[in-house]
């Protein structure tokens, strides 16, 4: 009976201190996004060619929403809209897992009561705080509390190592040397554990805190938290499977050179481990008692910044080999897959930063396709081309389909939980996607008003000259939704006037063609229509400036809100 109530305390401890731990790197992650969350899109605009700037970038975005699960994801599904090629995609899942590099070491650190201290000092401005910035500092000092707290609550479950032993040795190898098939059950078991929980940072937190009270080996503990890192990769390839070729292959190269670096370390262990020994003990031999636990439990961070740095090694050096590979093993499919905007993984996983940056590109992506569809709506006044036609109306569909998707987007976006500036910035850029998709239908209908009836020359040089000044007004607003310029809110404001202008000129342009007096009822309709249809693109125009004003500077409006 007293074997079952401890093995029971070891089970209930296990889990309810591992949900806190979890519940705390979530609280990390989000209160980092909320803090660092204009630097994060800033981070994920950088993102070249280049290597070590692909790998970089990657190992920053992690660092900043702690959680190389939740940047791996979103990467997979920046590649599934167009906006990753193959090799940045490889690239940056390499340098996710570099962002998490320093989280483990939290729990080295001997604290005494400072988990309460921290849940005290965070509970009020995280519950409370007015202002997104100190809402989010007090989410992240909460956090710490959470994932000091579960790690105490672990330990302290495992507090009768003996009892334990006895009990789970016939079942899980948790001393003594490790045989093959010791290995490959506790690879198995950790990549279990990966795929329940999804959080790499708090299962090694798990890992340390069973060290710490003696009922896991050094031996044990390093290979769990080599198949903990292996196990990051399950999520994204399983994620993978719903989107296209490149994020299926990116996602392969991935997994690969993870099963390298795993393959190597674990097998291997005994080579390497008398050296990070040496090592933690050196450390332990300069510190006291009160600030590092037992040098042991130094060796799974250490083992976990190895594995992370040989996979980014063995990802340069083996690229060419591993690329080849996953060429041969995923060839392309018959049928050329569209590119789609769609959202991978689960709400509570989602990193809002990214999820808010990549609905932003895709605003861009739907910017770039309306300039394309006014130039060539330029080119129908000058003369008829039925190519031209089918291809405007192409792009609408088009259109049409982003915004169907930048919709559902958004909408799961909102399930998950948002300061009220991600909240804001997620409103205002569906509403840009409305305004645009507008101004794409019309430019279909102005060319269903001109091929339904003939307009006179006259008459359809003035829509040109009208119509061009409607064009120049979304020139002007184009840099600005892509982000090629960054203006003041005055300058937006002369700007927003300017439309004003050109809106009520319309109404002389309107005026003008009835005292033409166009030849038939037909004309005229389709004349009044193409002018309504030239104003509504002028006030679209307008409409994307105002919000563009609100979503660079939102503070006030939040205010107000």
């Amino acid at each position: 009976m007293e074997n079952i109530s401890t093995l029971t305390l070891f089970v209930t401890a296990s889990l309810a201190g591992l949900g806190l731990t979890l519940l705390g790197t979530r609280l990390l992650s989000d209160g980092l996004q909320i803090i660092m969350g204009r630097h994060i899109r800033a981070t994920m605009n950088r993102l070249g060619e280049n290597s070590w700037n692909s790998i970089s970038v990657g190992g920053l975005t992690s660092s900043m929403i702690q959680s190389r699960i939740s940047a791996a994801v979103m990467a997979v599904s920046y590649a599934g809209s167009g906006l990753m090629n193959l090799q940045q995609l490889t690239l940056f899942l390499t340098g996710t897992a570099l962002g998490t590099i320093i989280s483990p070491w939290i729990f080295v650190i001997e604290t005494g009561r400072l988990d309460l201290f921290f849940l005290a000092l965070g509970i009020l401005p995280m519950l409370y705080a007015r202002w997104d910035q100190l809402a989010g500092v007090g989410r992240i000092v909460f956090a710490f509390g959470l994932m000091l707290l579960g790690f105490d609550i672990i330990a302290f479950g495992s507090g009768d190592p003996d009892a334990l032993l006895i009990l789970l040795r016939d079942v899980f190898p948790l001393h003594g040397v490790l045989s093959l098939s010791d290995i490959i059950l506790i690879m198995v078991f950790s990549l279990t554990l990966s795929y329940l929980f999804r959080s790499s940072v708090a299962l090694l937190g798990l890992t340390m805190a069973l060290v710490y009270s003696g009922l896991f080996s050094v031996p044990v503990a390093v290979v769990l938290t080599i198949g903990f890192n292996l196990g990051a990769t399950i999520i994204p390839v399983l994620t993978s499977r719903r989107s296209n070729l490149v994020a299926r292959r990116g996602v392969a190269i991935y997994f690969f050179n993870h099963l390298i670096v795993a393959a190597l370390l674990a097998f291997g262990y005994k080579l390497y481990l008398p050296v990070l020994t040496t090592m933690a003990n050196a450390i332990g031999s300069v510190t006291t008692a009160q600030s590092l636990m037992f040098a042991s439990v130094v060796c799974i961070p250490m083992t976990h910044v190895l594995f992370n740095i040989m996979a980014v090694v063995v990802s340069l050096l083996l690229r060419p080999l591993t690329l080849s590979l996953v060429l041969k093993l995923i060839p392309p499919p018959a049928k050329k897959q569209p590119q789609h905007l769609r959202f991978l993984g689960r709400p509570s996983h989602l990193a809002p930063s990214l999820a808010i940056e990549q609905a932003n590109q895709e605003v861009k992506k739907l910017s770039a396709m309306v300039h394309s569809m006014l130039g060539m709506t330029v080119d129908l006044f000058q003369s008829e081309h039925e190519s031209v036609d089918q291809r405007i109306k192409k792009y609408e569909s088009i259109t049409d389909n982003i915004l169907d998707e930048l919709t559902v987007f958004i909408a799961k976006v909102m399930q998950a939980s948002l300061s009220k500036r991600q909240s804001f910035e997620a409103s205002c850029l569906l509403q840009v996607a409305i305004e645009l998709e507008k101004i794409a239908d019309c430019c279909e209908d102005i060319i269903d008003f001109q091929t339904s009836e003939k307009i006179f020359s006259e008459v359809a040089q003035e829509l040109k000259s009208f119509f061009n000044t409607a064009f120049e007004a979304y020139e002007h607003i184009f840099p600005l939704i892509t982000d090629q310029v960054h203006t003041s809110e005055k300058a937006m404001q002369t700007f927003i006037d300017d439309m004003d202008i050109i809106i009520y000129e319309s109404v002389k342009v309107y005026d003008a063609l009835l005292e033409k007096g166009l030849r038939q009822k037909a004309e005229y309709e389709a004349a009044v229509g193409v002018i309504n249809s030239i104003r509504r693109i002028v006030e679209g125009s307008k409409s994307i400036i105002d919000i563009k004003k609100r979503y660079i500077l939102p503070d006030t409006h939040l205010e107000r809100a």
